[in-house]
């Protein structure tokens, strides 16, 4: 495991099929930082750990070697945490050395990172999406690099409403700039179980629950409330979200779109022949 502030030691080795040390050879070893798929096993999958990012790798540097007499050259670096979106990260290395005939033997290993002391994480309780009225329960835990649970002291919550603006421009396809206009905070509060329930229903439109720990790691899940809701993050845009309720002159058409324009509706009947 590989702890925020020490350094790290990696040693790259190589040997001939044949028995003994590939000395002299060139090799190099790339070493990055990215976002763990699965940090804590099959048992967490389901939760979220740190705030969304589109960013899933951070940092990489390469470093050219030559293998000692033994086969073996070795590299120490620095891991550090500084200016990363909070989430649980991961170390790739990845070692080649490369033979007389410059062929690359290519070799890959992944360390934990540890940033922090302990790891919020959220689960919904409500499936892919939260009926409008009701409340929202969320299970939540709190571990440590290796996975196992600490206690919630000093762990806080807050449950906000937010409202968020895209700006749709052209540059070789539709693109968008997201901006954040407003949180509305309905709900602040201590952790004091693994589980959060809001004190009242919400009214359709985007949420988010947002979990600080004692030792400032931040979770945050985004979710949506209200039928026809969308199915991706609430920071990201859909082109148009539509669902309809009911049938015939009491049907009710629901429609949200994240930009300016004008929607055309068509409607038809169907009459059947005997």
């Amino acid at each position: 495991m590989v702890r925020s502030g020490e350094p790290a030691m990696v040693t790259l080795s190589a040997e001939y099929f044949s028995g003994g040390a590939a000395a002299g050879l060139s090799g190099e070893i790339l070493t990055s930082l990215r976002e763990a798929v699965s940090p804590f096993g099959e048992d967490y999958t389901a939760f979220t750990f740190g705030v969304p990012s589109v960013v899933t790798s951070v940092e990489a540097t390469s470093e050219e070697l030559l293998l000692d007499s033994a086969g073996q050259a070795q590299t120490t670096f620095q891991a550090t945490d500084a200016s990363m979106t909070p989430a649980v990260y991961e170390y790739v290395i990845d070692g080649t050395v490369f033979d007389v005939g410059g062929r690359a033997n290519t070799t890959q290993i992944t360390l934990p990172f540890d940033s922090h002391s302990s790891y919020v994480g959220l689960r919904p309780l409500f499936g892919a999406r939260l009926e409008e009225g009701s409340a929202p329960s969320f299970e939540v835990v709190n571990l440590d690099r290796s996975g196992a649970k600490t206690d919630f002291a000093g762990t806080k919550f807050k449950l906000a409403r937010v409202q968020y603006r895209w700006d749709w421009y052209w540059s070789d396809g539709w693109r968008y700039r997201s901006a954040r206009l407003s949180d509305q905070i309905l709900e602040t509060g201590d952790v004091v179980g693994k589980n959060i329930t809001a004190k009242t229903g919400l009214d359709w439109g985007s949420y988010e629950l947002r979990v600080t720990n004692a030792d400032g790691f931040t979770t945050v899940h985004e979710f949506y409330v209200g039928w026809g809701a969308q199915s991706g993050p609430t920071t990201e845009p859909e082109t148009l979200e539509l669902a309809v309720s009911g049938a015939g002159i009491d049907g009710q058409l629901r429609f949200e779109s994240p930009f300016a324009g004008t929607l055309k509706i068509g409607r038809a009947s169907c009459r059947e022949r005997v």
